[in-house]
Parts: structure tokens; C-alpha cells; sequence
């Protein structure tokens, strides 16, 4: 019987963190070619949009094709957004067999956690959008059946309802217009997302079927927490309080 081994490919890692918002320096800037950046968290300090920016400039400065990025405890405008390639159990993860492929303990940890959003893909055949209202109290080991109020909950859309809808000659047109299935859930939205009580799951998988080969992104819009405004309050001579003379 002929065996073959795949060879081991020798593969650089360049490993930065708790960057904070600054650039390197030129004199510091990493000038060795990397085949994967990983940023480990901490991209900013106040998580100002500057600071993002100076980020993506970091990062554009090093010398990799594949970059890794995730949020730390100081980006706190991201980490209400959870990105997994599967999806938790019993969201959006059922197969062309009827299965649901999802993971059990992944769903456990988001209920516990609550983000705003949590996007995935790996099953191809659950592309779609729910917006889940939670259980006002969370089971003591989560699942799908106990802890997601489902009358209370909204499917955004489903590959089946999508594929019923382009019977409609409107819907085929905007589609091909856009290029993407946009949805909106912030404040003057049909349905507004409710932090901590709801989060939005999007699988987003691109590939599909001999049918449709591909399939749409997703554009959401959600209000995330903008940065606390720091109030510096500046006094000039005239306006400090006189010393008194002692008694």
C-alpha cells in the first residue's frame, strides 16, 4: 500500500500586543517578512476611533499577507461582537440532512455572555439572520430548547425564504444591485436590538449549492457603546480662588 506524508512547511509567525493605539516608531518598525501578524488584544486604550486607525496603519506596516486581530479588555466598543467559524446549537445550523451541526458548549458561553452579535458561517446551508431574545433567567446548563424565547424572537431571513422571495422580480433586481443582504437593528429600526436581552446571529457563509454557488454577505448595522468623553476642565489665573491671609 503507498503511503504519502504531507511535508512540514516552515512558517513564520510575527506576535505583537497591547499596541494601545500607537504606531511603531520608524526606527522600530519590523522589517522582516512574516507569513501570519497576530495582534493578541488591546489594539486600543480608550477605544477611540483614532486609535482604530492607527491600528489598521500598524498593521499595514508589517509584512505579512495574513493578519489575525482580536479585541482585549481595553476595546471595549468590540467585544460585544463574537466571531466563530461554527455555529452554537440550534442557531442556524441545520444541515441538508436536518441535523443540527451546531456546538452545544459554544451556545452555553454565548447565552452566558450576551453579546450583540454573533456571526459564523461553516454551515453553508444555514446562511440567514435571527435576532434571539433571551430568557429573562438563564438555565443552569444552556441550551436552545430552555433558554431562547422564540415568541419574542425574529428571523431576520433564512436561504429558503431568500430563494422564495426571488420569484419577485423587485427583489432580484435590488439584490443585484446591492450585492449584499443588509439589515438594520438600531434605534427607529422595525426591530431594534435590545443590549443584553438580545443578540443578533448571523451565519454567513458564502458558498452554496450547484444552484446558487454563491451567496450574499451580510451588511448589518448595530449601535455599539460609543467612548466615554473625558471632561478637562482648564482654570487660568484669574479665575482660581484667592489664598487667604492666615489668621
Amino acid at each position: 500500500m503507498n503511503t504519502t506524508s504531507r511535508p512540514n512547511i516552515k512558517t513564520r509567525f510575527l506576535i505583537i500586543s497591547d499596541t494601545h493605539g500607537v504606531e511603531f516608531r520608524l526606527e522600530a518598525k519590523p522589517l522582516k517578512h512574516a507569513d501570519v501578524a497576530i495582534q493578541c488584544g488591546d489594539l486600543t486604550n480608550e477605544s477611540k476611533i483614532e486609535e482604530y486607525r492607527a491600528t489598521i496603519r500598524l498593521l499595514e506596516d508589517i509584512d505579512a499577507p495574513l493578519k489575525l486581530v482580536i479585541a482585549g479588555n481595553h476595546d471595549f466598543t468590540m467585544v460585544d461582537v463574537v466571531v466563530t467559524h461554527g455555529p452554537p446549537k440550534g442557531i442556524l445550523d441545520y444541515t441538508e440532512s436536518g441535523q443540527r451541526a451546531g456546538c452545544s458548549n459554544l451556545f452555553a458561553a454565548v447565552a452566558r455572555a450576551r453579546p450583540r452579535l454573533h456571526c459564523f458561517g461553516h454551515i453553508h446551508e444555514g446562511w440567514g439572520a435571527k435576532l434571539v431574545t433571551w430568557r429573562d433567567r438563564l438555565s443552569e446548563t444552556p441550551s436552545h430548547f430552555a433558554d431562547i424565547d422564540n415568541w419574542r424572537s425574529v428571523v431576520v431571513e433564512t436561504l429558503s425564504g431568500l430563494k422564495k422571495s426571488m420569484f419577485d422580480m423587485k427583489t432580484v433586481e435590488y439584490y443585484t444591485h446591492e450585492r449584499c443582504y443588509a439589515t438594520g437593528h438600531c434605534a427607529g429600526d422595525a426591530n431594534p436590538l435590545e443590549w443584553g436581552a438580545q443578540t443578533l446571529f448571523v451565519n454567513a457563509a458564502i458558498g452554496g449549492n450547484e444552484d446558487h454557488p454563491v451567496q450574499m454577505p451580510w451588511l448589518i448595522d448595530i449601535e455599539l457603546p460609543g467612548a466615554e468623553k473625558k471632561l478637562t476642565l482648564e482654570l487660568s489665573p484669574a479665575t482660581l480662588p484667592k489664598s487667604q491671609p492666615a489668621q
